[in-house]
């Protein structure tokens, strides 16, 4: 996926923070949303909203990919999944 960066960022509309973990061929992708359980409970919608346009964005921006990624786990080492 990491050669995809771009592509992925694009998609998501902002930049993804991805920590590559080379040793394990694998890639975690976040990104902080602001806001959270600390809040004036007033604020939640207004975060939980946030954070469910970062999952819809995700979705949109490696979606496409799963299949081909699918791919590429069952040819490694382990169980064939992601």
């Amino acid at each position: 996926m990491k050669e995809r960066q771009e592509e992925i960022d694009r998609f998501f509309k902002e930049p993804l923070e991805w920590r590559l973990c080379e040793n394990l061929k694998k890639s975690h992708l976040a990104k902080e949303v602001e806001g959270g359980y600390r809040d004036d409970p007033e604020e939640w919608t207004a975060t939980q909203d946030r954070m469910i346009q970062a999952m819809v964005n995700l979705e949109k921006a490696i979606g496409p990919l799963v299949p081909d990624l699918r791919k590429v786990s069952v040819g490694h080492e382990g169980n064939g999944l992601i």
